[in-house]
């Protein structure tokens, strides 16, 4: 039997994350850039980098990317974004990957963090960043407000077996303080900044229907929603 982990999940729904999965605010990237004090000449790891929806943030700064994510399915579809570009990949996950210690500059993941045992995933952080290095997590939420449309879009999807990442804003600012605490306690990464950044997104309904389709939580029942979906259309 074929034991497929979590973090690995994704590279079965390659196509439809590199299609339906939003893309981060450039804002993220220039902030990182700015905190980081990071140049062409910088240097930068990228954990779970998937199909580049992050990376390309930092490609098209001329920054030199080392994209580590377990996915080759994923990796394949990043690879043909950036021909000719300063763009390493490699087929792994992060616990068990080998690297130069103290060899990049800042340390970057989006949307893949959460899948890392701590303290571990921070200790080596640590590990392969500079004296002065720089860790930047994030990631896309959500944000579910009690108001009419969420309500009646939460009915509709609960009625199809669907769900979607997202959280209310007392719930965003406990996720929050449980990532920050988690860093701190680590010890090797002190005074953590949160900051956030709103942008609005829209979808059709096909396309927030393939976006639903790449979540953890759907992958392994994805035919199943395709039915469902199916059906709700006629």
């Amino acid at each position: 039997m074929v034991v497929i982990r979590d973090g690995e999940l994704f590279n079965q729904m390659a196509d439809y994350y590199d299609i339906f999965r939003p893309d981060y605010p450039k804002i993220v990237a220039d902030t990182i850039v700015d905190k980081a004090n990071l140049t062409s000449y910088s240097k930068i790891l990228e954990i779970g980098s998937g199909s580049g929806k992050a990376t390309v943030m930092f490609v098209d700064l001329g920054i030199r990317v080392v994209c580590i994510d377990p996915g080759v399915d994923l990796i394949t579809k990043a690879k043909e974004k950036f021909p000719g570009k300063h763009v390493e990949f490699i087929a792994s996950r992060f616990e068990e990957v080998s690297i130069t210690p103290g060899d990049f500059d800042a340390i970057v993941s989006a949307q893949a963090f959460h899948w890392i045992e701590q303290p571990a995933g921070y200790m080596k952080c640590a590990e392969l960043l500079k004296s002065n290095g720089c860790l930047a997590i994030f990631w896309n939420i959500d944000i579910y407000n009690e108001n009419e449309f969420d309500d009646e879009l939460q009915n509709l999807l609960n009625r199809y077996d669907g769900q979607v990442s997202c959280a209310t804003a007392d719930l965003y600012a406990k996720r929050s303080e449980t990532i920050i605490s988690g860093m701190t306690e680590s010890g090797v990464f002190l005074c953590p900044e949160l900051m956030k950044f709103t942008f609005d997104k829209s979808y059709t309904s096909d396309e927030y229907f393939g976006y639903m389709l790449t979540l953890h939580s759907k992958i392994f029942t994805s035919k199943t929603l395709i039915l469902n979906w199916a059906q709700a259309q006629n």
